[in-house]
């Protein structure tokens, strides 16, 4: 409807501003009375609203809704000259008029108004279009022509100025042949009123039309850019579902094309994300995050740690007594177990090693850790009673917990790295884990984790135990 009414609109003020307007700028037309003049100027009106009301549908079905605009642009100048060529010719064989005389200046006028009605009709249906475009989610065919905006502008430009400046200058013109028959005596205030009337009257047009213009592409700039950070501000809230639909097929379709790859990078980037966290504890995601900004290298740092080491009693006769499934299955739920355990104690999963686990605690400096890792040593023995009662073969646990300092970093290669602790208190965490198979303990603390802990909880002192490959002793405390 807004299309509909906004051309009945403009062809009504290009009608009416023609009818001035012929009077204006060619002596012979200012020679017929405004009733006739403008009967001439309706007579070519008519059939032209008529005929764009019948072709114009017709020839937009058959483009893309990206080629639209300027094709309508093109029809409605079209049209414009031909009905204005037309009044020209009738102009010269009926009413004897000078073809170099009037029909220049006929077919300017239709130009002018045709020029900026189209232009203007053109940025609604680009507007409408757009509008179409985001609510049935439509994209850009292939084939579909590319305007850029510097080339738009340009045109724009360029056609103002040569059209204001050719009116203001046959309006000169005619009034220059006017004054040679003013007696400048009698009538010369009156002639000079009327010129500066004239040429302030044609300025208005041209300014309210410029302006018309501006308004429109303003409206609809503020629809593409409205169109894109809407988007935008979704992507910076987390939200990666939205497009930004490409409105046209300009430097604001580009725009929109790569945001839209953008969003299909970060997409990617949290895939890859989301799997890598699966594969490494998201703290330890979030230091190798961390270390990639600074550029990924070898190395780190030395760090005082509570050590977990968690390992299945006898899985290598449950591997073999079992089927392969059954033996996989049972395994991931306990590793479930224990990583929610872990995490919920504040600790890391540093790494699965076989049918055991390496967790760390400590890493962001807190003094609790040991306290930390026999809280999780005791929750991952009672998460183990619950999930035995729904297995077939029950699993048994040991677990053994140290402290001490340890490389915590980066260790690899440039083309695969990883991240993990490197010292003696993991095999040392290791080998007390092993321990609590001779000793009959679920869980096993050294004397330097042990020593961290709270009074008040009563510990089995196991006294000092020898480790194959080390020196010295090391006293051990069991639950």
């Amino acid at each position: 409807m807004t299309q509909k009414i906004r051309t009945s609109t403009h062809y009504l003020a290009a009608m009416i501003l023609l009818t001035v307007y012929g009077g204006q700028v060619c002596p012979l037309i200012d020679t017929l009375t405004l009733a006739h003049w403008g009967t001439l100027v309706a007579a070519a009106f008519i059939p032209m609203a008529l005929l764009r009301m019948w072709l114009l549908p017709r020839l937009l079905n058959r483009v893309a809704i990206y080629d639209q605009p300027g094709r309508q642009f093109f029809f409605d100048l079209g049209l414009f000259l031909l009905f204005g060529s037309g009044l020209a010719v009738y102009n010269t064989v009926h009413l004897g008029f000078s073809v170099f005389e009037s029909g220049p200046k006929v077919l300017l006028g239709f130009l002018i108004f045709g020029f900026f009605s189209g232009l203007d009709l053109a940025l609604e249906r680009e507007r409408a279009n757009g509008l179409t475009i985001i609510r049935e989610n439509i994209s850009p065919p292939e084939t579909v022509r590319y305007t850029s905006l510097t080339r738009k502008f340009s045109g724009f430009a360029l056609a103002t100025v040569f059209l204001a400046g050719t009116v203001l200058i046959l309006t000169v013109v005619k009034d220059v042949y006017w004054l040679t028959d003013v007696n400048f005596a009698m009538e010369g205030s009156r002639a000079q009123l009327l010129i500066v009337a004239e040429i302030g009257f044609i300025m208005l047009v041209l300014s309210g039309y410029i302006l018309l213009i501006i308004a429109s592409y303003t409206r609809n700039i503020r629809l593409f850019f409205g169109n894109e950070t809407s988007v935008l501000r979704k992507v910076r809230e987390g939200d990666l579902t939205r497009r930004v639909p490409r409105l046209t097929a300009d430097e604001f379709g580009e725009i929109a094309g790569h945001t839209n790859i953008m969003i299909d990078g970060l997409i990617e980037r949290d895939r890859i994300k989301n799997v890598f966290g699966k594969t490494v504890s998201p703290a330890i995601a979030g230091r190798l995050m961390d270390r990639e900004k600074q550029g990924l290298s070898l190395g780190g740092s030395i760090q005082p740690l509570a050590i977990l080491m968690c390992d299945i009693r006898d899985f290598t006769a449950r591997a073999e007594g079992n089927p392969p499934e059954q033996v996989i299955e049972d395994l991931n739920r306990w590793f479930t177990e224990a990583v929610e355990a872990t995490n919920s104690h504040g600790g890391v999963v540093d790494k699965f090693i076989g049918d055991g686990i390496l967790a760390l605690f400590g890493l962001d400096g807190e003094m609790d850790a040991c306290e930390k890792a026999v809280a999780c040593a005791r929750d991952m023995l009672a998460r183990l009673d619950r999930l035995n009662q729904s297995l077939d073969t029950p699993i048994s646990v040991g677990i053994g917990i140290h402290k001490g300092e340890v490389l915590a970093g980066i260790v690899g290669s440039p083309e695969r790295l990883e991240f993990t602790v490197v010292g003696d208190p993991v095999n040392t965490a290791a080998r007390i884990e092993r321990m609590t198979r001779r000793l009959d303990a679920d869980i096993l603390v050294s004397a330097a984790a042990h020593s961290d802990l709270p009074e008040g909880r009563e510990w089995r002192d196991f006294g000092e135990q020898s480790f194959k490959g080390k020196s010295q002793k090391i006293r051990l405390y069991g639950l």
